[in-house]
């Protein structure tokens, strides 16, 4: 069975990125697993901007780290980067060897995402690890789980990982 030690959770620091931080907390405990959260600032912004941007960022992902109970807080870590936000989940994500990647579902396009997708679209598409998009809040372990099976080693893994987040789920 998959084990999936490290959950990588993807935020822009909206209310979709904080479901994603939910589902991923009640993930964590049910798994022992870490967690790491990572916003991306995105580059090229003008002056100082970009650093005071993830400095804000650091002290609010600083301040939600702290609202949680201390066994949560203990295997939980926070990262900001500046850069391009689809490379950077996915480069981090396999630097910390990460199990499962969970993002918020994908916001309003923009005009370039019409184009090229949105962040999540792109992370889902191309990632080599996981990835869940969770769209509501988390009402406890998942109780049914669809997994369409074309019996192809993405099917696979898809399998293997949704037995380990839903193990005692309706699996069909």
């Amino acid at each position: 069975m998959t084990r999936i030690a490290h959950i990588l959770v993807g935020t822009d620091l909206t209310e979709r990125s904080e479901l994603a931080i939910q589902r991923s907390l009640q993930l964590q405990q049910q798994l022992g697993a870490t967690l790491m959260l990572l916003h991306v600032v995105e580059p090229q912004l003008m002056g100082d901007l970009a650093e005071r941007r993830r400095r804000d960022a650091e002290a609010f992902l600083d301040e939600r780290l702290t609202m949680l109970p201390q066994a949560a807080r203990s295997a939980c870590s926070r990262k900001v980067a500046v850069g391009d936000a689809f490379n950077v989940i996915d480069r981090e994500a396999q630097v910390q060897r990460a199990g499962l990647i969970v993002l918020g579902e994908p916001g309003k396009y923009r005009y370039a995402d019409l184009f090229i997708g949105t962040t999540a679209e792109r992370v889902v598409r191309t990632s080599p690890i996981p990835v869940l998009v969770v769209k509501g809040t988390a009402q406890g372990p998942y109780r049914r789980v669809l997994v369409p099976l074309d019996l192809s080693e993405g099917a696979m893994r898809a399998l293997a990982t949704s037995l380990a987040i839903a193990p005692n789920a309706e699996v069909r």
